[in-house]
């Protein structure tokens, strides 16, 4: 396994969310109570991003349609 640098901590706002591309896959970023999470940023009902919507009690909210992804 190997790890690739895509942002500064910085980068992601805490409570927030921030897309990036790892090796070609389009990835959502979100920074919760100091820690970091990763999901695919495509949501699985409409091809949207979901880096796109927001964070709500750490889940994170599509814009498009509302589901919620924790």
């Amino acid at each position: 396994m190997s790890f690739e640098k895509v942002c500064r901590l910085t980068d992601i706002p805490e409570g927030g969310v921030l897309g990036v591309e790892v090796g070609g896959t389009p990835v959502a970023l979100v920074r919760s109570g100091g820690e970091v999470f990763a999901l695919h940023d495509v949501c699985s009902h409409a091809e949207v991003k979901l880096s796109e919507g927001d964070v709500y009690d750490d889940t994170l909210e599509c814009w498009l349609h509302g589901s919620c992804f924790d």
